[in-house]
């Protein structure tokens, strides 16, 4: 799946250390995928962080990742940073832009063919627009959440915003 050597999150040493929580609800997340993984929408993956991202979480075993988008740029991120997405469902949208990629991802849920979305390299305005469409989007009536984590190598402590 990947040329790469990065570990995991889930076996990084300094994560497991400070944050065993978080390592407890990946082990959890993994456990609840192992027979069928869901399958997560990761919008616009076209950059080289939401390529690696894609990656991490089929390595990690708690999703099956989809990657929506054009295809070449899709490619293009993933060959910049050497990583294999050839065993990832890439669905090539009608036009190259990130509204086009959500649109068709909000459609992708409606259909039941994704269990979340992921946002990748598109603005968060791009995203959230296709997902509130009064029409299209993925509204009941109920709240929307959504959820940051960021793990920095060089910083002891995760942020997350949620």
């Amino acid at each position: 799946m990947t040329t790469s050597s990065a570990s995991s999150p889930a076996n990084a040493s300094p994560l497991g250390v400070l944050h065993p929580r978080l390592l407890a609800l990946i082990a959890q997340a993994r456990e609840q995928a192992a027979a069928t993984p869901p399958a997560v929408g990761l919008v616009y993956p076209c950059d080289t962080l939401a390529i690696q991202a894609a990656v991490q979480i089929a390595h990690t075993g708690i999703a099956r990742p989809v990657l929506i988008g054009p295809r070449s740029e899709i490619y293009r991120a993933a060959d910049a940073v050497e990583l294999d997405i050839g065993a990832f469902e890439v669905v090539e949208t009608h036009s190259a832009a990130p509204a086009a990629a959500a649109a068709h991802a909000t459609r992708l849920v409606h259909e039941g063919a994704l269990a979340s979305l992921m946002k990748g390299s598109l603005h968060t305005d791009e995203l959230m627009s296709a997902v509130v469409n009064r029409e299209t989007g993925l509204r009941t009536g109920r709240w929307i959440s959504q959820a940051f984590l960021f793990d920095l190598p060089r910083y002891h402590k995760l942020f997350t915003q949620a």
